[in-house]
């Protein structure tokens, strides 16, 4: 046999995929895909950088990363954790032990910070995520263009969950609730102790539930509000459609409840332990003073 040959082949083999190679990802033009950008940090130390992502971490235990075009991701604390996955998105986890930041999605930011052990997520596009000034508060924000803010106080939370503008926020107190489903909707719990407002789906919603301690406020429905407010233990909510607005409010233990459509208008309150109730559509009961019971129809 002629191995002389048989080596030249092989070599001429070799040559003609490396010509190959070079006509499809060279030879027209087509340059191979450069490394996506990433920023990976611990401890004091960038462990890895390339492209446009930035990342710094302090602290024992820190750890950053930032992976997409003109992201950052800021880790800074013991224990802290900022980790962001899309492009012109940011994650800060500053201020305190404990804290983390998570982000998924393009242009949406999201903060843990001066407190400890405070978590704020991201899922989604064009969205804010903030838990500050405080311990163990809980933001999370799900789909674009929502907003969640958790903090001034301890372990207060806020959902907002949805598409197309979704704001809660819980703040200014202890063991506060804000949850907001539904298009462009708004819950807002504070200003006091474990107050609770629920937007549950629907669109173009508000449920307040501040100023005093265990006000309760709920919306399930289209274009309605809910707000329990100046009190303590008041509650509103509201169950039904199109422009329908209860009030429980301006004293303690006061109740507003609408179970209808079409402008419908409950208020309790100036007062203490007054009940207004509506079942129906387009009607309006008020009840003010102390003890005072209006059900309509």
């Amino acid at each position: 046999m002629d191995m002389g040959g048989r080596r030249t082949g092989r070599r001429a083999g070799a040559v003609g995929a490396a010509a190959l190679l070079w006509s499809v990802g060279f030879g027209t033009g087509v340059a191979p895909a450069a490394p996506d950008s990433l920023c990976v940090a611990a401890e004091g130390r960038v462990q890895v950088q390339r492209g446009t992502a930035t990342c710094s971490a302090t602290g024992p235990g820190s750890f950053a990363r930032a992976r997409g075009e003109h992201s950052a991701a800021v880790a800074r604390g013991r224990d802290t954790r900022a980790v962001v996955t899309g492009d012109g998105s940011a994650a800060t986890a500053t201020g305190g032990r404990g804290n983390r930041a998570s982000v998924v999605g393009d242009r949406s930011e999201a903060a843990a910070v001066r407190g400890r052990l405070n978590r704020a997520v991201v899922r989604g596009d064009d969205s804010r995520a903030t838990a500050r000034d405080g311990d163990h508060n809980r933001a999370r924000a799900v789909g674009d263009a929502t907003f969640a803010v958790a903090g001034d106080g301890h372990r207060n939370r806020a959902v907002a969950a949805g598409g197309g503008i979704h704001r809660a926020e819980a703040t200014g107190g202890n063991r506060n609730v804000a949850l907001a489903e539904g298009r462009n909707s708004t819950a807002l719990a504070g200003d006091g102790n474990r107050n609770r407002a629920t937007v549950g789906g629907g669109f173009d919603n508000y449920a307040s539930a501040r100023s005093g301690h265990r006000n309760l406020a709920t919306v399930d429905g289209n274009r309605s509000g809910a707000f329990a407010e100046r009190g303590h233990r008041n509650v509103a909510s509201v169950v039904g459609r199109n422009l329908n607005n209860a009030f429980a409010r301006d004293g303690n233990r006061n109740t507003a409840q609408i179970f209808g459509n079409d402008g419908n208008w409950a208020e309790a309150g100036d007062g203490h332990r007054n009940t207004a109730i509506i079942r129906g559509d387009g009607l309006r009961a008020v009840a003010t003073g102390d003890r005072v019971t209006v059900e309509v129809p």
